[in-house]
């Protein structure tokens, strides 16, 4: 499959099924090495969508959770990937499973948080943009997400002030461009 890849022209997923391959052939042979078919999944996933095949990099992220039911990045990609398509029941199911999973990951409560701010959940949008940043403090998504948030709820100040907070860490942030725009500033 790998040469078969190469010979199409696609480098990238070609070299890293190769790579998968031969890890799989050296296994055998090196004490304790267990080759790690989910992320080599996972990987392949991230290749389609940068490759611009989303529906591959699904099947490759359901391919991941199918062999590692408790890995947080597939759910993490597939609700994300969910929530920029509109299904946010969807997004909602894998980024909680995400958030379970690793409640470590700034980015799954930054997603989880979005989801919740276009579900017009606004309290448990605040309480999950304000974990994501408490675990990152430069949580790019967290900070605009919760500016949107303030200014949804009318608290311009502090959406004026979140979002100068983002437009800092990302001076060309599309979004926060506009927020600020929206919010009478620049």
């Amino acid at each position: 499959a790998a040469l078969e890849r190469l010979r199409a022209g696609d480098r990238a997923q070609g070299a890293l099924l190769a790579v998968a391959c031969l890890a799989a052939l050296a296994a055998p042979h090196l004490a304790g090495f267990r080759p790690r078919m989910d992320l080599v999944h996972y990987n392949l996933a991230r290749i389609a969508e940068a490759g611009g095949r989303p529906e591959q990099a699904a099947l490759h992220d359901r391919e991941a959770l199918r062999l590692d039911p408790s890995s947080f990045l597939p759910h993490l990609t597939l609700g994300s990937r969910a929530a920029r398509g509109g299904d946010l029941d969807r997004a909602l199911a894998h980024l909680r499973r995400a958030a379970a999973l690793e409640p470590r990951s700034p980015e799954v409560w930054s997603n989880l948080g979005g989801v919740y701010l276009a579900r017009g959940d606004l309290e448990r949008a605040r309480r999950a943009l304000e974990r994501a940043l408490a675990l990152d403090p430069a949580s790019l998504p967290a900070v605009h997400n919760l500016a949107l948030l303030a200014a949804r709820a009318g608290d311009l100040a502090r959406a004026r002030a979140l979002n100068r907070r983002a437009l800092a860490l990302d001076p060309r942030h599309p979004a926060a461009r506009r927020l600020a725009a929206r919010l009478g500033e620049r």
